[in-house]
């Protein structure tokens, strides 16, 4: 785990180029560069690292005012080793041999103490609910707030697991919002690219109340338990869903580490389906382009094949013309032993050899009387 201070990470990414940063930190560039946007720290520009070299004097952007948190913590990818091997002697992430170390333990405590500003919120707003969600004994709120579908007696149990949970989470470098989703309020966790939901609710069961239905059935009542559950999960159906409950010598209260280790594996399996989705979009990409210049060559093919079976047709049908005339003229000979010159027969004989030259892509002519006529404009007034 890397902890900067604003300013300090901003003359780290203005004293040499991004992934020189990231290799130094132990995360990729593009973490480095989205957490700079979010801490409002300016970053150079393309080409900027280049046209140093070229011997270029470039201005540095100044650090701007923030009014937010100062200190700003990178945790080491997954994706870097550790020589820690498991029990199976298999290499542990990083982040697994962090979140097993006991000085990383995340502790809940007995009473909220600084919560967070979001359990903050939940807080007051689930203590201004007065009603019963269908009269089952769950708190709700009508305002947009974390997560967590409790009873009056779990509900400050609750609030205490969240915030620190939430609390561990942002040391960690990653954030947790509330978002509105077709009316619906949700807590998301963000990674970088990723992000799952976040819920914890308190456990029912039905009891039969020994009154029945109508039809006969047996009415039942939800009763709730007091032992809560927690759940990761991707919006995807095919994504991770992590699920963390109270157990008879577990409490939820101790396993957080552990739900912060299944939020990192959801984490990589989310990025390892967004990184499939993206190399999905390349190759149809790319397909497409392909696609598209086939077609183009296709269609450009056709024209071609079209313009020769046209010339190709002229030139046939002067062929035959010819062959025609020159039959004419052989049976005019044959039967009247000439053909007077300036006769009637002897200027439909020209015509024709005109006409024969007209159409012959072979021979060049003056335009005919047709293609003159698509040049011309009739006006009438």
């Amino acid at each position: 785990m890397s902890t900067f201070t604003r300013k300090e990470l901003y003359k780290l990414v203005w004293s040499k180029p991004m992934t020189e940063v990231s290799k130094k930190i132990g995360v990729s560039d593009v973490a480095v560069a989205k957490r700079c946007r979010r801490n409002n720290i300016p970053v150079p520009g393309r080409g900027y690292w280049r046209k140093l070299e070229t011997g270029a004097k470039l201005p540095k952007i100044p650090l701007p005012k923030w009014k937010g948190p100062d200190e700003i913590v990178f945790y080491p990818q997954s994706k870097k080793p550790s020589t820690k091997p498991d029990a199976n002697g298999e290499e542990l992430p990083a982040y697994v041999i962090f979140e097993r170390a006991p000085e990383n333990l995340v502790v809940v405590s007995d009473t909220l103490s600084r919560p967070h500003p979001l359990i903050k919120a939940a807080k007051s707003s689930l203590k201004m609910s007065n009603s019963d969600r269908k009269g089952e004994g769950f708190l709700y709120s009508t305002e947009p707030c974390v997560n967590i579908s409790v009873s009056r007696a779990t509900r400050d149990r609750a609030l205490c697991i969240m915030d620190a949970l939430i609390k561990a989470l942002k040391s960690r470098g990653m954030m947790v919002e509330v978002t509105v989703e077709r009316g619906m309020s949700s807590t998301r966790i963000h990674s970088e690219e990723s992000k799952l939901s976040l819920s914890l609710h308190e456990a029912f069961r039905h009891e039969p109340t020994g009154e029945k239905w109508p039809d006969g059935k047996s009415k039942r009542d939800r009763v709730l338990t007091g032992k809560l559950t927690l759940r990761v999960e991707s919006d995807r159906y095919d994504g991770y869903h992590g699920l963390w409950r109270d157990r008879k010598l577990k409490r939820l209260e101790v396993q957080l580490n552990s739900v912060i280790i299944g939020i990192y594996e959801g984490f990589e399996i989310e990025e390892a389906h967004r990184q499939k989705e993206e190399e999905e979009k390349r190759r149809r990409m790319e397909e497409s382009k392909k696609y598209d210049e086939v077609s183009r060559l296709y269609e450009e093919e056709k024209r071609k094949v079209a313009t020769l079976d046209a010339s190709f047709e002229k030139w046939k049908k002067t062929q035959q013309i010819r062959t025609y005339v020159a039959a004419l003229e052989a049976d005019a000979i044959q039967k009247s032993g000439k053909i007077e010159p300036g006769s009637e027969f002897a200027q439909w004989i020209a015509w024709i050899r005109t006409y024969a030259d007209q159409i012959d892509p072979m021979v060049p002519t003056p335009p005919s009387l047709e293609e003159q006529l698509k040049k011309l404009r009739r006006y009438y007034w």
